[in-house]
């Protein structure tokens, strides 16, 4: 489940930002195909899922509303951003 969440923002936040959904797994974890390995029934741990979900969080488009059933983390603090 936590896999389509991630996919699920992933396409919201690439939409919205005019960006492929290759580019938001650049910019989110570094890899381009993290989300198209998602597509095809692929998983990640628990740790990597967290982070991904947090880095939406922190990035997530002002006018854009977070999907009401996927569960959004606090985003960070400046100071934490910072400090990463």
């Amino acid at each position: 489940m936590r896999e389509s969440f991630l996919s699920r923002l992933a396409t919201l936040y690439a939409s919205a930002r005019g960006i492929g959904v290759a580019r938001v797994g650049v910019l989110a974890v570094n890899d381009g195909k993290f989300f198209s390995r998602i597509e095809r029934g692929g998983s990640c741990t628990l740790r990597t899922a967290d982070r991904v979900l947090r880095w939406f969080s922190d990035h997530w488009p002002e006018h854009l509303e977070w999907p009401p059933d996927i569960p959004r983390p606090e985003p960070a603090r400046e100071e934490e951003r910072e400090a990463a």
